[in-house]
């Protein structure tokens, strides 16, 4: 900016150092918002929702004229202001509060004004309200008072949730018990600018308020009344008096405003971010604002003044390149709160709306058993009772949701002005998009592929440092502490229950690959020790490891420190996009008839039908030793290729079935989507109530993730309850109310780090055919990368794979347990070209400290779980009943402490993440993750369902059709298995939960 331009000398301040601070900030005040909508309807006996402020529209009026003067200064001639330009105009006369009220009330007043204009730059005709989208708006602003009460967002969020009563003394007494200095401040302007009669709208002044920068000049504007001629106002003492008093001006004459800019001077003087001071700079004008005399009460000015009620008036409406850009914490509050208020007034509501229930429970409860979970853990509670641990997990739930999830730039980017208003495709609103697109309505790149990373914990806490990325060596670690001596198996799951989670990770994320060759230049060395019979790389040998691309860098704490922030490849919403594709060119890839039909390609190999093979993995030197043509197929194995192909069978299924029921009446597109929304709500079905409580193996868990899908009162009255409410407690989570807990929905790093489970998988495979007969004896190696579909024939087909996978146990996720095979890994690229050799726990290891995953303390820390003092305690975590005598467990535990230590001689604080999770012993018996993995997981597994409007708004027979909905209710992993291999049903008859051990045929 130039200083020699008087206006220019200014700068913005973010609230906590940063743009990513201060979203935390105005995401709360847009739920706040929202809630204090709801608490005003309530209060008001409505039944639908007004403005969160300005609620009271006097008049909406059409066809006012905009003139902007002739001899406008070259530094402010930006976006509207083009000298001697004269644009179409709507405005809205209206009071402050959020609540219709009587006129003789006290109140401040406002006066929003949207300039119209068409691409062309010609003025708008007479139809302009009708148009549906080749406007680019101007909207400006502005309010009875030139100052705010409140200094920044943060103050308007603690008045926003004071300001609910109809009394003065109860908005006082609640604000002074939230902020005595607010209060007090609040009352002094209060009392100069509301407790005063106002007789006439039209004689009012109206102010900005806050600032905005006029290309590089920041100015506060105001709309002054011109006093035409002399007019004698009338009192008008009744509910609508204003708008009487002002329809009887408007018969008479006309009414114009000038519109007049004061220029930014000094930060003391005319401050940026601080709305309580009122700017002594002198005043310029730039405008008029002229509404000619008419009639308001006609039955045209009536409908007009209904459409323009409706409007969505915001600040940030502007012809764009920044032209007229709000300034300072309250208008970038404004920006998102706006939106907020007008998508829950029209039933788009993506906030959870709060109540004297969720009161009490972010008050007291929460606290309380923060309170007695420092004594008694939820599962010591859970030996005393089966309800205390769900209420506990519950509160638990929500506390890590207000501090377990942090926004980064994906929706939170320094603020931009937008030309046009929000409308998202009529094609992205039954059918999900193949990149995850417009899923949320008012954010269409929520959770897309392509975005970043969000986060569990604290921004500034993600930030490694990098003098400590490689102590201890990544490689040492592995070896001492995650070389498998004997396999610990999890003896209730069977290998199934590995596979799927690998299935489901593979739909949820996948950080980008160096592809430049910058990029895969970027390397870290890891040295091998002369006894190491790893494959090492130049001299000295070392085991190369390719930084993960980093996609931005940004300021996390207002100093120098920079927050890396990572790619995701795939898109964050259960969309079954493993299977799908995340991209319409691979989605095209999978379909039959040229990518148009609307099932998927399967062919007949001979032993079963089966995906076909994707020609890029297809080696020209090596046929049949590609992998599976599927959504995602990196890291890919045995394991997977049976759910893969398990689940597009299922599709095409649906498809038929779909036919059936609905013939000519649903296209081949029609078809396809809707069985890919049954799909996903299946695989959303099938984690919920069939894996997690299987991983979980405690009885109350079962509850629990029942009460998830179905509801407080259980599966048998849930087609009752669905009627009856729409919360997630009572109603279950389908169906529930859209809501992203104050933050847009991403995954985050956090969940990828705890749901590294590669102890899951076995080193070897020996494989029965159905009668229980041997059939191979395999390698984990002999099943993965380009052998997976050979090895499928080698045993004799699905049934046969899925037969054993069912008998056999995967590894328990605990130290020295991790498959041989992986820590001297080669992984497949593209036409059979092998990457490098890699030891996966040290890749693992290091990708945590890479991406600002903390160490295993401060991780717990973060995640409101105690530190460990020592490695002696950290064994000791979650002690539980196990087949040891008490001298066998007290000596096992005494070596792996000392192991640690010998791997660690930096002490408890240097454990890494992972490590630390693998080191202690689950919470209890056949639970089969650690705590800190389990707090993630709670905070992120019904976030998945809570923010997808497929499962939540969307999840209705009109969008699903009633046969795909009642598809969802009656299948389950069981169901499916045996529709497609009915040969597997005497291993299955008496299995309730198929991820448990399966029965001999």
């Amino acid at each position: 900016m130039s200083s020699n331009i008087p206006g220019t000398a200014w700068e913005e301040r973010y609230l906590g150092g940063g743009v990513l601070e201060e979203s935390k900030v105005i995401r709360e005040l847009a739920e706040a918002t929202n809630t204090r909508q709801e608490k005003l309807r309530r209060q008001d006996h409505k039944t639908r929702p007004c403005r969160g402020f300005q609620a009271k529209g006097h008049a909406g009026i059409a066809y006012a004229r905009f003139a902007v003067s002739p001899d406008v200064p070259d530094e402010l001639q930006h976006g509207i202001f083009v000298p001697g330009k004269a644009y179409s105009a709507v405005v809205r006369f209206s009071s402050a509060a959020g609540s219709v009220r009587h006129d003789q009330l006290p109140d401040l007043h406002g006066l929003a004004v949207r300039v119209y204009v068409d691409s062309s730059g010609k003025e708008k005709n007479e139809d302009f309200l009708e148009s549906t989208g080749t406007e680019v708006i101007q909207d400006l602003l502005a309010t009875s008072a030139p100052l705010s009460h409140t200094r920044d967002a943060r103050e308007f969020m603690i008045y926003s949730n004071a300001d609910v009563s109809n009394s003065k003394i109860g908005k006082f007494v609640s604000m002074f018990i939230r902020s005595p200095k607010l209060a007090l401040r609040a009352r002094k302007i209060f009392r100069k600018y509301v407790d005063r009669p106002v007789n006439s709208l039209a004689d009012e002044t109206y102010w900005s308020r806050t600032p905005f920068a006029i290309g590089d000049v920041a100015v506060k504007f105001r709309l002054k009344p011109q006093v035409l001629q002399q007019y004698r106002v009338r009192q008008h003492d009744n509910f609508n008096g204003l708008r009487e008093e002002l329809s009887d001006r408007l018969r008479i004459h006309d009414v114009v405003y000038d519109v007049e800019i004061q220029r930014f001077v000094s930060s003391t003087s005319t401050p940026i971010e601080d709305a309580t001071v009122a700017w002594n700079s002198p005043w310029e004008k730039l405008a008029e604002l002229h509404i000619s005399k008419r009639d308001i009460d006609s039955a045209t000015a009536l409908r007009i003044q209904l459409a323009i009620d409706k409007l969505e008036f915001n600040p940030w409406h502007s012809p764009g390149k920044d032209d007229f850009r709000p300034l300072g914490s309250l208008n970038r509050a404004r920006r998102l709160a706006y939106d907020a208020s007008a998508d829950f007034r029209k039933g788009r509501r993506t906030q959870e709306v709060g109540s004297s229930l969720q009161v009490l429970k972010y008050r007291v409860a929460i606290p309380v058993f923060r309170l007695v979970n420092k004594v008694f853990p939820w599962y010591v509670l859970a030996k005393i009772s089966t309800t205390l641990p769900l209420i506990n997990l519950s509160l638990v739930r929500e506390y890590s949701r207000q501090t377990n999830l942090y926004d980064v730039p994906n929706a939170s980017p320094e603020p931009k002005t937008r030309p046009t208003m929000r409308q998202p495709p009529d094609a992205g609103l039954a059918a999900r998009e193949a990149n995850g697109t417009n899923n949320d309505i008012t954010d269409p790149d929520m959770g897309k592929r392509e975005n970043l990373f969000s986060r569990n914990i604290k921004l500034k806490s993600a930030v490694p440092d990098p003098s400590t990325e490689l102590l201890p060596d990544p490689r040492k670690v592995s070896l001492e502490l995650m070389t498998r001596d004997e396999f610990q198996p999890i003896p209730h799951l069977n290998l199934l229950a590995a596979a799927w989670i690998q299935f489901q990770v593979h739909g949820w994320f996948n950080h980008r690959r160096a592809e430049t060759r910058e990029e895969r230049d970027d390397v870290v060395r890891l040295p091998l020790a002369e006894n190491d019979p790893f494959p090492g790389k130049g001299s000295p040998r070392a085991m190369e490891i390719i930084r993960t691309p980093v996609a931005e860098r940004v300021r996390v704490d207002g100093s120098q420190r920079e927050l890396s922030l990572f790619r995701n490849t795939e898109t964050s919403w259960w969309d079954g996009s493993q299977l799908y594709g995340s991209c319409h060119d691979r989605q095209k890839l999978l379909r039959e008839r040229d990518g148009a039909g609307a099932k998927l390609k399967i062919e007949d190999i001979g032993y079963g039908p089966m995906l076909p093979e994707d020609p890029d993995t297809i080696s020209d030197d090596e046929p049949q030793r590609g992998v599976d043509l599927t959504g995602f197929n990196d890291n890919y194995w045995i394991g997977l290729s049976l759910l893969h192909t398990l689940f597009a069978l299922e599709h095409n299924a649906v498809c038929d079935a779909l036919k059936d029921a609905y013939g000519d009446g649903l296209d081949d597109e029609q078809r396809f989507q809707i069985a890919r929304l049954v799909i996903a709500a299946l695989m959303a079905k099938i984690h919920t109530i069939e894996w997690s409580p299987s991983i979980l193996h405690k009885p109350s868990m079962i509850r629990a993730f029942d009460a998830y899908w179905w509801g407080l009162a259980g599966v048998d009255v849930w087609p009752i309850m669905k009627k009856l409410s729409s919360h997630e407690v009572l109603h279950g989570l389908p169906g529930s109310d859209t809501t992203h807990h104050a933050v847009p929905y991403e995954m985050t790093e956090e969940f990828v780090s705890v749901y590294r489970l590669h102890p899951l998988l076995p080193d070897d495979f020996a494989f029965v055919d159905l009668d229980g007969s041997s059939v191979a004896d395999l390698g984990l190696g002999d099943v993965t990368g380009e052998n997976s579909r050979p090895s499928l024939e080698q045993v004799g087909g699905f049934e046969n794979a899925l037969y054993t996978f069912g008998l056999r146990n995967p590894g328990a996720l605990t130290l020295f347990n991790f498959p041989k095979e992986l820590q001297q890994h080669r992984r497949i690229r593209k036409k059979g070209e092998l990457e490098q050799t890699i030891d996966v726990a040290a890749l693992d290891i290091f990708r945590d400290r890479e991406r600002g995953i903390p160490r295993y303390n401060d991780f717990r820390q973060q995640l409101g779980l105690p530190r460990v003092r020592s490695f002696a305690d950290l064994v000791q975590i979650g002690a539980r009943t196990e087949s040891e005598t008490a001298p066998e467990l007290a000596q096992r535990r005494l070596e792996r402490a000392e192991k640690l230590r010998k791997v660690y001689p930096g002490g408890i604080d240097t454990v890494d993440a992972m490590v630390g999770m693998f080191a202690e012993t689950p919470p209890h018996e056949g639970f089969g993750i650690s705590e800190p993995a389990y707090r993630v997981f709670l905070v992120m597994a019904a976030r998945r369902q809570l923010s997808d409007r497929f499962f939540t708004s969307h999840y209705r027979p009109d969008v699903y059709t009633e046969l795909g909905m009642e598809w969802i209710d009656r299948t389950t992993l069981k169901t499916m298995l045996l529709r497609h291999y009915p040969k597997l049903a005497p291993a299955l008859q008496d299995v309730d939960n198929v991820f448990g051990p399966w029965g001999r045929s």
